[in-house]
């Protein structure tokens, strides 16, 4: 699932929502994408940008 890492790690796709990133990488069901990424990265995508944003210093 090298798109989910795609969506959330130093690109500009981690500015979207992620119903949007989902659609830009190519999933037709953000549900979906929610469930497949957090399977493989142990964090929802949501949750994964917060701490993003917290490592960066970013809010």
């Amino acid at each position: 699932m090298s798109e989910g890492a795609e969506a959330s790690r130093g690109s500009p796709l981690k500015n979207l929502s992620v119903t949007q990133a989902s659609y830009e990488v190519g999933f037709e069901d953000p549900k979906f994408f929610t469930r497949e990424y957090k399977d493989y990265f142990g964090l929802s995508p949501r949750e994964n940008i917060k701490k993003i944003r917290a490592e960066e210093g970013i809010n």
